[in-house]
């Protein structure tokens, strides 16, 4: 764990000066946030958390049109056109549509938060897990998004994401309550846990990796090819270990150098746009405040009573002119500001930059103002979605079809897809629909 810390630490500060700009509520990442705080106070300008935002829903909207109906399964090439195949395949495919577009599987809600992270940090996992509760049957996959705040990640030699740390701070009450049974914990806490100790916090490893070959067993949860860990880090104890038939974490990097692990982003582009566009916006700030309340120049040869100029509405401020030879104001504006419309010109520039970062323009098109007619919008719209197809690639090959291959998985092992031949279902290919325009 030690080295994949050591991995990720030069990140951990990009992250969280990206966070402080364009995703405030996850900014401090080697910190516990108290629950509500957000840090807003050095933001003058939001437009670059509008633009994540912005580019976020629009991509999500793109990769993911119809929801789960943007998926359609179909049979590998030498069983098409065998007889029931297509009728099959029709059938699994409302199936796996309707559990994903289930609300409690919480599908939706969890894309919407990867596709966030990816824009702002470049790097967000998917997780698709087996719903264990018996009296809920219609959820057969719960989602979740698991962001990079937690995550250690390590890399297969195909450059791949196979292995997941996520180190986590639960309490000895927590800890005993998920664990307790059947000696899931070290004496130690439960020792703790029996003199009342119960809010101490100590620290739980989940460690979701490749098994090696030779340590597979032919049944048994040591024969799954996901190995699963849960250790109790303080005292080097195994808490809990099993298995997975597939990773069930998804990572996805958008943008990634050859050299490193961990993802790159459009935010990332954005940043001296976005620090630019923050400082002239207070520094416009503070000079409209000087227009609207300017400094006063008080003459020396005039005294002020009790030394108070009251600047108040309505006010008032009695001088003492006397001994003054000259017809000047004893008290008047003193203007230090210049004009201001060229700030708004650079500002502008900056706007437009930092949304063309985010490929706003190019999510959205809408500065096509031509009428055009069906067949003009479609080829259109084919051809922004071929320039649009490199930004898709890597979110579709780690993330989008492992995670509906996945899916498909667990609910041909509850028998939800009905039987077929061993070996059938796992040459099931997902082709995605839509995603071109």
């Amino acid at each position: 764990m030690h080295v994949m810390e050591t991995e990720k630490r030069p990140f951990v500060d990009i992250y969280k000066r990206l966070a402080e700009w364009f995703l405030t509520r996850k900014q401090d990442f080697d910190n516990t946030l108290t629950p509500a705080a957000f840090f807003y106070s050095d933001i003058y300008d939001n437009t670059g958390e509008h633009a994540a935002m912005i580019a976020s829903s629009a991509y999500l909207s793109m990769i993911w049109p119809e929801a789960a109906r943007s998926i359609v399964l179909e049979p590998v090439e030498e069983l098409r056109g065998a007889p029931g195949v297509d009728e099959y395949f029709k059938k699994i495919t409302h199936r796996v549509q309707m559990a994903m577009d289930n609300p409690k599987a919480g599908l939706l809600t969890a894309l919407q938060e990867h596709t966030l992270d990816g824009r702002v940090f470049g790097i967000s996992g998917i997780a698709a897990f087996e719903n264990d509760d018996e009296d809920d049957t219609s959820v057969p996959v719960i989602y979740d998004q698991w962001d990079i705040k937690t995550m250690l990640i390590d890399e297969d030699a195909k450059g791949f994401v196979d292995t997941v740390y996520i180190p986590r701070k639960f309490t000895i009450r927590q800890i005993v309550e998920e664990y307790g049974s059947n000696d899931g914990v070290h004496p130690e806490v439960r020792k703790k846990y029996n003199e009342g100790k119960r809010d101490e916090k100590i620290t739980v490893l989940k460690v979701i990796e490749k098994r090696p070959k030779l340590e597979r067993t032919e049944k048994g949860k040591f024969s799954k090819p996901i190995r699963a860990l849960h250790i109790d880090v303080d005292n080097k104890f195994v808490m809990r270990e099993g298995g997975y038939d597939e990773m069930p974490i998804f990572v996805v990097r958008s943008i990634k150098a050859s050299n490193e692990k961990y993802g790159r982003s459009d935010a990332m582009v954005a940043y001296p746009d976005v620090i630019s566009l923050n400082v002239s916006k207070e520094s416009r700030i503070r000079a409209a405040e000087k227009q609207l309340d300017p400094p006063l120049l008080v003459l020396d040869d005039g005294r002020v009573g009790g030394a108070v100029i009251d600047t108040s509405a309505g006010g008032t401020t009695v001088i003492n002119t006397s001994g003054r030879a000259n017809g000047e104001k004893a008290i008047s504006p003193l203007f230090t500001v210049g004009e201001m419309q060229s700030t708004e010109k650079l500002e502008q520039e900056w706007k437009e930059s930092i949304m063309q970062a985010f490929h706003v323009d190019r999510l959205l098109d809408l500065n096509n103002g031509t009428q055009m007619t069906a067949y003009e919008t479609s080829i259109r719209n084919r051809m922004r979605g071929e320039g649009l197809s490199s930004m898709f690639q890597r979110d579709m090959v780690e993330g989008y079809i492992p995670l509906t291959e996945r899916t498909v998985s667990i609910m041909f092992r509850k028998g939800l897809l009905g039987r077929v031949q061993d070996g059938f279902i796992s040459k099931v290919t997902t082709l995605w629909d839509k995603i071109m325009g």
